[in-house]
């Protein structure tokens, strides 16, 4: 459950890089040139931006899933907690007497 812990933070942390460092990664749009020079800056950019959107799509697709294993861990341990917890006091409660006509005093 640790590491699930740590791959969630550091992918949180990754991608709230990523999404900082926006400016660095993607750079800026092309300006206006000839025909052809200017297709091929914008295809170099059309692919630098898909590139980055699916890099951070994919770190914070990730650290939804380790948190909802997380959450799915710390929910199983609760349940075997409280039905521990349930049992011990069943065998805590002294049993109650009965009458001979099967009545509980």
């Amino acid at each position: 459950m640790r590491s699930i812990r740590i791959l969630m933070t550091a992918l949180v942390l990754l991608g709230f890089g990523l999404l900082l460092s926006y400016p660095w990664f993607v750079g800026a749009k092309p300006g206006r040139e000839s025909a052809v020079e200017a297709r091929e800056r914008q295809a170099r950019y059309a692919v630098r931006i898909a590139l980055y959107v699916a890099a951070v799509s994919v770190t914070f697709f990730g650290s939804a899933v380790c948190a909802v294993l997380l959450a799915r861990r710390t929910r199983e341990r609760f349940v075997d907690e409280s039905m521990k917890n349930l049992a011990d006091l069943l065998a805590a409660v002294p049993p109650k007497k009965k009458d001979d006509d099967g009545a509980v005093e």
